[in-house]
This record gives C-alpha cells, sequence and structure tokens, in this order.
C-alpha cells in the first residue's frame, strides 16, 4: 500500500481496473525493477524490509535521523512521529520532515496521464440493504458524519475526514495535512475493496521480497503473474500483459518525434523538490505518501534522476503493505 500499488499507479497501471487484475507485465517489472535498484545499490536495508517487526524498527531508525526516506502515511505523521504523543516521537518534526508530490515514472506516464499519483486505503460506514429500519440506520449514518461529530471525533488528534469544510477547519494549523488534502486527495486512486484483494496483496509483498533477496524483477515479476491467476479465478480474469518502457528506458514517442505535453498537476517547482513526496487518501480518511528527513544527501528519483535533498512523510491505519522501500539511506552528498 505504501510500495507496490503507489509506485504501480506512477506506472502508469492499478492493480484492479475494470474488471481485471494487473499480472506480471512491464508495469510490475518496472516497480521491481526499481526495488531492484534500490536494494542492489546498497540504498535500502534488506533486513527491515524483510522482517516481520520491520515496519516498526523504521519507524524509530527514521525518527532518530538514520533513515532518509519512508514510505509511509499520514498516519505515520500524526501519530507516529507526533513530537508529544508518538510512539517514536520526534520533537523536530515540523522543522526536519518535509514533504512532495510522489511522480510518477515521467510526466504524464501515470495513471489518467498524471505526472504525480496517489494511492489509498479507505475506511467507509454503509447502510446494509437488508436493514429492517432503513430511515433510522440513515439517519444514525447522518449524524455520525455530521459536522459536529465529525469534528468530536477528531478532537485532539487532526485528521483527514471525509468532509472538506471539516477538513478546512481542523487542518488549517497542519501544513503538511492541508497539503495532502488540498492538493493529494483530488489526484489520489484506491485499492481494490473486492475479496481477493488480502491473497492479491501477499503476492506482491512475495514478489518484493524475492527480489529484495536477489531474484531478477522478471523471474519476481513472472511468479507473481502465475500465482495471480491461481487467486483470481485464472487468466480470463488478468489484464494482457503490456508493453510499456522499462524503467530508465525512455518513455514517449519515437526519437525526433514532437514530445506531447504532459497532463496532470504541474511539476513542483525546484524549491519544492527537498519537500516530502506524498500520496493521499481521497473522500476517506486517511493519506499516505513517501517520507524523507531533511539532511543533505544524494538520492535517486524514479525518473532515474538524481537530486540533492530529501524528504519523510505519512501513513494509514491498515498494515497491508506491500513492502515499500523501508529505509533509503541516502548516499553523502
Amino acid at each position: 500500500m505504501q510500495g507496490v500499488l503507489p509506485l504501480l499507479a506512477g506506472a502508469g497501471a492499478e492493480i484492479r481496473s475494470a474488471g481485471k487484475w494487473t499480472g506480471g507485465g512491464q508495469a510490475v517489472r518496472n516497480v521491481l525493477g526499481l526495488y531492484a535498484q534500490v536494494y542492489g545499490q546498497g540504498l535500502g536495508d534488506p533486513k527491515l524490509q524483510q522482517e516481520a517487526k520491520g515496519r516498526d524498527k523504521s519507524f524509530e531508525e527514521f525518527a532518530d535521523g538514520r533513515i532518509g526516506i519512508l514510505g509511509e502515511g499520514d498516519y505515520f505523521w500524526r501519530d507516529v512521529i507526533n513530537p508529544k504523543t508518538g510512539v517514536a516521537k520526534m520533537g523536530t518534526r515540523n522543522q526536519d520532515v518535509g514533504y512532495a508530490m510522489f511522480p510518477a515514472m515521467a510526466p504524464g506516464k501515470g495513471i489518467r496521464g498524471q505526472s504525480f499519483v496517489s494511492m489509498s486505503g479507505g475506511a467507509v460506514t454503509v447502510l446494509n440493504p437488508n436493514t429492517k429500519y432503513p430511515q433510522q440506520a440513515f439517519e444514525l449514518l447522518a449524524f455520525m458524519n455530521s459536522p459536529a461529530m465529525t469534528k468530536a471525533r477528531t478532537a485532539g488528534t487532526p485528521e483527514i475526514t471525509s468532509r472538506t469544510d471539516v477538513n478546512k477547519q481542523i487542518l488549517a494549523g497542519d501544513p503538511f495535512l492541508t497539503f495532502v488534502a488540498d492538493r493529494i486527495l483530488p489526484i489520489t486512486a484506491y485499492r481494490p475493496g473486492v475479496a481477493a484483494y488480502p491473497e492479491v496483496s501477499v503476492a506482491l509483498q512475495e514478489a518484493t521480497a524475492a527480489v529484495v533477496a536477489g531474484k531478477s524483477p522478471e523471474e519476481a515479476a513472472a511468479r507473481y503473474g502465475k500465482k495471480l491467476e491461481g487467486i483470481v479465478g485464472g487468466a480470463a480474469n488478468v489484464a494482457p500483459a503490456d508493453e510499456g518502457p522499462a524503467v530508465g528506458a525512455s518513455p514517449g514517442a519515437s526519437p525526433g518525434a514532437p514530445r506531447p505535453p504532459p497532463r496532470g498537476p504541474p511539476r513542483v517547482p525546484r524549491r519544492f523538490r527537498r519537500l516530502r513526496m506524498t500520496s493521499g487518501r481521497g473522500r476517506v480518511p486517511p493519506a499516505q505518501g513517501l517520507r524523507v528527513r531533511f539532511r543533505r544527501a544524494r538520492w535517486e528519483s524514479w525518473p532515474g534522476r538524481r537530486r540533492s535533498g530529501a524528504c519523510a512523510g505519512t501513513t494509514p491505519r491498515d498494515s497491508d503493505a506491500e513492502g515499500p522501500p523501508r529505509s533509503w539511506r541516502p548516499r553523502s552528498s
């Protein structure tokens, strides 16, 4: 959730779209190729990626300044490293942790032609269609989601809610959460809310673990594709493999052809590139993102550019992460 899915969105694919699951084609190989680059170049700690408690350890190491980039969501910002109440308190959070939008592989190459992407989970309350008391149930839901109740539920710990009007009030004092609510939610996409997804998530975790352990992205993607077919009921439920550009390849038109203007949100100005890469949650809170601690460092952006700077970020309440690059350790400048 904080790793494979947003990276996949940045490669132009969603894990499930139009009733079809994304198999081990070029988009998945691109994602796994990035994992291979991160861990093959010593930028990430394989143990943190593979340990059962690696996520908790990554929280502590980030707060201690030992991790440069951490893929997480807004929960990480508002709870985990909260200077007052966090489990890994970070007294300098507001000064040292920055953020920026999560880039696609190349401008305009993300899902929906976006240059920046986000992937979200979500929580929802629904009306049971079989209830004998539909009016009362509706009134209860309306009360639970009213402005007054929404503000009461978040009292003391502001968080992104499903109400834009409430967000504008309770997030006013938090620049990061405001950034996510205003800039990230409009471009986010969502993981599938279907029964097969948890098993697919495990298959993705296994694929990333295989790459971290030394398998090639091609081999790991092929194994994932075969396992996916068994999970979702056969190849008929899997989208045909695409033939998009590989990581590091030059996407776009043929040599000499004019390049189309990038679509999606504008590129982040240079002066903001030392801020956090963030993904977010749409109408249902919270957001997710890629975070990096501010340290002068050189790190690899997805399109392959090496830049100075670093960032940090936020996470959802769930922990079904398909294994984000837990610790991207920046090279010294």
